[in-house]
């Protein structure tokens, strides 16, 4: 095998690996902004959660005996 031919498989491999390395990338990539987005929607529930919370804290008080 001639010298050039190892350095053009060597190419070759290194390409491949950054190929990989690149699809790793984009899929961690794609995988955080899933987890942004579910943030987002949690934080969303826990307002009107909180909200809910409040308004039944009010019609309890309704209900209350002094």
């Amino acid at each position: 095998m001639t010298f050039s031919l190892q350095i053009e498989e060597a190419v070759l491999e290194q390409k491949r690996a950054t190929d990989e390395i690149t699809k790793t990338i984009m899929s961690i990539s794609d995988g955080t902004q899933e987890i942004a987005s579910g943030a987002d929607d949690l934080t969303s529930f826990s307002g009107n959660i909180h909200g809910q919370a409040r308004n039944l804290g009010q019609l309890i008080g309704k209900f209350k005996t002094h």
